[in-house]
């Protein structure tokens, strides 16, 4: 058995796993799965700016956002709101 230990950068987390692990990291934060199951809405009445982001995650037009941080080269993002369904700017 290896003992070599396995790591997953948080910045290459799928979009639910970095959302969920954001509404853990932030009291008020609250994730919601679309309709179609597979996208997902962060909402939250503080701004964006004054919230603490998973590693690599990052707040930019109106998303939570891992743009040229993951290893991979994908990236994802997921629509932050407020709880009137208004996008934060």
């Amino acid at each position: 058995m290896s003992d070599e230990v396995k790591v997953v950068k948080s910045c290459d987390y799928s979009a639910a796993i970095a959302a969920k692990v954001f509404s853990m990291l932030n009291d008020g934060v609250y994730v919601r799965s679309e309709p179609d199951g597979y996208s997902f809405t962060v909402t939250t009445d503080t701004n964006p700016r004054e919230l603490v982001y998973p590693e690599g995650w990052y707040f930019a037009e109106g998303a939570l956002r891992n743009k040229h941080n993951s290893t991979t080269g994908n990236y994802s993002e997921i629509p932050i709101v407020n709880s009137f369904n208004e996008e934060w700017s």
